[in-house]
Order: structure tokens, then sequence, then C-alpha cells
């Protein structure tokens, strides 16, 4: 008998619980001998999608924005149950070091095999949070999935609607999306300015993680053709294969054409730059 997606998602993500758990009570030994990783990237890159695709495998613990900024909830983005503590907030906003050594890449039960988080670019730059970039770059065995989108207009028109509609992730469960019927006035400079930023971001993060495993993960290749890109991604992490299951999809199936008003003359407008191939034919 072949079982559906969601109850297979269910049973492993139970068995995750149940076994943490049970090291947390001490009746499983713990150990951190792990691969260590981060999924590097910033916003509406698929980063949601992936990590839910890793978050199904029954050996990979994969967490979300442990470091991104939630001051008003003191929320730290886990993505699993029980460690939205007090005292977890206040070792991360003092001592950040510590957090991610202690916390995050704790010891877990014997049978995991890849221990990573979500980190992106602007994530960690508060003066007291600087030091983690240094850390992560003195861990030599930390490897790295760098996920890029390969159309930065699709990408900045993606970020553009989450920040207007306020809805980030959409589970598949739940075919409507806020977003849906958004439509958007694209600046031409700002469009250029991001493009340029990025680019640059990724480059400097590239440099910064020279010296280690870095496998680059392309946005359009996970989400035509996940099953096999997330096989390149558990050889990559060392973790024996199995079929992940997502718990997100894309918010937009429309094309650019139809988000964009004035996407006739922006396309005009970038005809000579090097950015020309974002648009349709």
């Amino acid at each position: 008998m072949i079982l559906p997606t969601k109850i297979i998602r269910k049973l492993r993500r139970f068995s995750v619980i149940t076994t943490d758990s049970l090291l947390e009570k001490r009746l499983l030994p713990g150990s951190d001998n792990y691969q260590k990783f981060i999924i590097l990237c910033t916003a509406r890159t698929g980063s949601n999608f992936l990590c839910s695709l890793l978050q199904s495998h029954s050996k990979i613990r994969a967490f979300a924005e442990v470091f991104h900024k939630d001051s008003k909830r003191k929320k730290i983005f886990w993505d699993y149950p029980g460690y939205n503590s007090e005292e977890f907030w206040e070792m991360r906003e003092n001592h950040p070091i510590q957090f991610m050594d202690n916390i995050v890449f704790r010891d877990f039960p014997k049978s995991v095999s890849a221990v990573g988080f979500k980190l992106f670019y602007n994530h960690a730059q508060a003066e007291n949070e600087k030091c983690i970039w240094e850390r992560l770059k003195q861990i030599k065995d930390l490897k790295i999935i760098h996920l890029k989108r390969q159309n930065l207009l699709q990408q900045y028109v993606s970020l553009t609607k989450a920040r207007q509609s306020k809805q980030w992730v959409v589970k598949a469960n739940n075919s409507n999306s806020k977003g849906d019927s958004l439509r958007l006035e694209i600046d031409y400079d700002n469009c250029i300015e991001h493009f340029e930023t990025l680019q640059n971001l990724q480059r400097e993060y590239d440099n910064l993680f020279a010296e280690h495993q870095i496998l680059e993960v392309i946005y359009e290749n996970l989400a035509k053709d996940y099953i096999n890109e997330t096989k390149k991604i558990q050889e990559f992490l060392g973790v024996p294969y199995q079929k992940l299951y997502p718990y997100t999809y894309k918010q937009t199936q429309e094309s650019l054409s139809q988000i964009i008003i004035n996407y006739s003359e922006l396309k005009e407008k970038f005809q000579e730059t090097p950015w020309i191939d974002y648009f349709e034919g």
C-alpha cells in the first residue's frame, strides 16, 4: 500500500519529535557527530520550499531562520516544537555563538546525520551578532547550500508581493494566496539597484566561504524537478537517500507580464542590459 504524501510527512515528523523528546529525557544517547550545514540565501529564493523538503527527511534537522529578528514577539523561527523559550531568546541576543554552538548544533539522537539552518545575507548583522559569520567560517567541515534564484526579476516581484500582502508562506494544503490578485508597477532604477545589490551579495558570501564545500542550488531547477535536485543535496550532505516531500508550494502561478502593470515599458528599458533575459520572450 502506498501512503499519501501528507501521511508520510506526518509519520516522519512524529518520529523526529519522539526521538528528540526521548533524548531530552535522557532515554536515548545523544551525539554531535553529524554534518553541519547552512542554507545560505535571501528572501523569495525558495528557502521555505527547500527547508520543508529537508524537514521531511527523518535523519535531517533543518531549522528555519534562527537569526531572524522578531523583537516584538521575541520569537525564534525554528519550525520545530519545544524551542521557543525565553532562555533561548536571551542567549541568542546576548551570547549568539553560545546559542548556535550549544542550542542549534547541540547533541541530537545518534540517528541524525545532518543538522542545519537557513541564514539570509541580512541575518546576524547587528554588532553583537556579526561574530556568527566568523564562527561559521571557522567550522571547517561546515557545508554550504547556496540557494539562488536565476531570474532576479521574478525574485524581486515575489519579494514585493510578499511585503504588500504580508504572506510569506503558502502551505501545501492551502491553495489560496493573498498576493494572487496584486498588480505591481515596477520602478526601473529600483530594479537595477536590487539586481546589483543581490549579485554583489552572492559574490561576497561565495568568497566568504570559499574554503568550504559549497553546493549551488538554483531555485528554478528545484521547483521543476525537486526529486533529482534533492538527491544531489542528500548526497552532498552525506545522508542516506529518502524521497522528500514539500510542505509549501509556489505562491504565484501568473506570468510576469500579468503581474507587472508597466511590463512592456520596463522590458524596453532593459533591452541593452545584462538582465534582459529575465523577461519573457
